[in-house]
């Protein structure tokens, strides 16, 4: 079967661009997925411009009055600071959203098929399934982070990774109307990281943590148990332990789980292939990936239909990665100033920062406004990341020692 366009992967991604051509007008085209459904519930919190930009006002489930930043001593259930942004936020039904979407893309969608090669063929690519084959002359690769192409088409070998390691849960029976809007805790057992939690509706309320690392903690039980255990201590803490206080454990949900490989590669370019959504690791290093999926699934489309450019930027951006470098090296006390420093950013900035959009202007905002609560960020960063960031050049191999020795 020959067809203009071959989508690999049935993601919120994937989705979008299939959408995205289809209202461009080409229709000959189709969407493998290896899942018996694209249907599936994900944790999904965006803002205001996402929500009209993509028509999601009937997907939202839950609107959110703004973002609250705060640093805490888990160990000891305090709240050593806080400072609210105003910023509009929404949780959407993401039920919802696949649904609109496995109806706009039911004659096109392939579901129960998984890609097993795919070979060149002069100008056109032989994509085969398990089930049949397809020649196509472009394919949209929104596989994951385990790239499909990479791994079949171009036999491509990992480099070093960093992960971004995220786990959580869903608790019912929680007294949601209590909080307003996302709560971000920062705290000093999780460099780079901490907890978030979030009311979907006026029963259920969402709490995790996460952690940057350099192995796929969630594969070791024993890490898994330390997770949970956290996750118990930080809904101790002030605001959440009214919150869950008369929650039953036994109704919470199976734990959200997800690895993200960091990878230091700054654009990928394939002639013929397109990456959309969190394939090759691009997920902004907040973890805020709702904007990328959708953004690049259109983007990508649309550059099908018109024959223009498209950049596929990886994460963490070279910026991206003196942020991470700088905010590793600090200590204790510094680290904990740093939320104080976000906290005070102007609220367009600081949703620049939650979409991942952390260019070098950005980077010595946070910068400057740190070093007035006694925190010099740039001290801590290598002077060859910071010309990295200011070049637009990708992060050179060496600084993910930064990883492996910290662990």
């Amino acid at each position: 079967m020959t067809h203009d366009v071959v989508i690999i992967g049935g993601g919120l991604a994937g989705c979008e661009a299939a959408a995205t051509l289809l209202g461009n007008g080409i229709r000959n085209m189709v969407l493998i997925e290896q899942h018996p459904s694209i249907i599936k519930d994900q944790s999904w919190k965006t803002f205001g411009a996402t929500v009209c930009a993509f028509q999601l006002e009937t997907c939202v489930a839950r609107a959110l009055d703004g973002v609250t930043f705060r640093t805490s001593d888990v160990d000891a259930g305090t709240v050593l600071s806080q400072s609210s942004k105003p910023i509009p936020c929404f949780v959407l039904d993401s039920l919802r959203v696949y649904e609109a979407y496995q109806r706009r893309l039911r004659s096109i969608l392939r579901t129960s098929e998984t890609v097993i090669s795919i070979e060149p063929r002069g100008r056109t690519y032989r994509v085969v399934t398990d089930k049949r084959a397809y020649s196509t002359r472009l394919i949209v690769d929104a596989s994951g982070y385990d790239s499909v192409t990479d791994r079949l088409l171009f036999r491509t070998s990992p480099g070093p990774r960093a992960y971004y390691t995220c786990y959580g849960r869903r608790y019912s029976g929680c007294r949601g109307d209590l909080l307003r809007g996302a709560y971000f805790d920062f705290d000093s057992p999780f460099k780079l990281a901490g907890s978030w939690a979030y009311p979907v509706d006026a029963e259920t309320v969402e709490i995790g943590v996460a952690r940057f690392s350099n192995s796929r903690e969630l594969e070791d039980p024993h890490a898994a148990d330390e997770l949970e255990r956290l996750l118990g201590k930080y809904k101790r803490l002030p605001t959440y332990n009214q919150v869950f206080s008369d929650s039953n454990p036994a109704n919470s949900s199976l734990p959200i789980k997800g690895h993200i490989p960091l990878l230091p590669r700054l654009r990928i370019r394939r002639d013929g292939v397109y990456y959309v959504g969190d394939t090759k690791g691009a997920v902004p290093w907040t973890g805020y990936g709702v904007e990328n999926a959708l953004q690049s699934g259109r983007a990508a489309a649309e550059a099908i239909a018109h024959g223009t450019k498209y950049d596929y930027f990886v994460a963490p951006p070279a910026k991206g990665m003196a942020v991470l470098a700088h905010l590793w090296r600090c200590g204790t006390e510094q680290y904990r100033k740093n939320p104080l420093g976000l906290a005070m950013l102007e609220n367009d900035e600081a949703e620049r920062f939650f979409r991942g959009n952390i260019d070098l202007r950005f980077l010595l905002r946070v910068a400057w406004i740190t070093r007035k609560l006694g925190v010099d960020m740039l001290e801590y960063v290598p002077p060859s990341l910071m010309l990295a960031a200011l070049l637009n050049l990708p992060p050179g191999r060496r600084h993910y020692d930064i990883f492996r020795t910290t662990g």
